[in-house]
């Protein structure tokens, strides 16, 4: 019995220490709280764990000097982002396609008032 209820002490105290603190700025924490060692000691390793150490550039190169890191990244971002080039012609064209000549009987069908008995049946299924 005494095993056992050291076994669910652990294990709950386990539970504790394996939330992260989020919000570990000043105005968020409480009066004397503070992070445990085992919190930063796993902030730190998610951080080195999210580090981007090395890439390769559009030509292939593999880079890994923080520099050029950023500005394989920049250029990439930038050639994704930039302008794309668009037809005059067909942007005038665009809001006409998207309309289609209706048969005048489904016109005279939609404009038609919609009654009591539809609304219910409708709504009821």
């Amino acid at each position: 019995m005494l095993n056992l209820l050291k076994a669910k002490i652990t294990s709950l105290h386990g539970d504790k220490l394996q939330r992260v603190i989020l919000d570990n700025d000043k105005p968020n924490r409480l009066a004397g709280e503070g992070a445990a060692l085992f919190h930063i000691l796993q902030m730190r390793k998610r951080q080195e764990a999210r580090m981007i150490r090395s890439i390769q550039d559009e030509c292939g190169n593999p880079q890994q000097k923080m520099k050029c890191i950023i500005q394989a990244f920049t250029s990439f971002v930038q050639r994704k982002y930039e302008p794309i080039a668009v037809d005059e012609e067909f942007v005038a064209y665009m809001p006409e396609a998207g309309q289609r000549a209706l048969p005048t009987a489904w016109r005279n069908l939609l404009e038609q008032p919609i009654s009591l008995e539809e609304v219910y049946m409708a709504t009821r299924k």
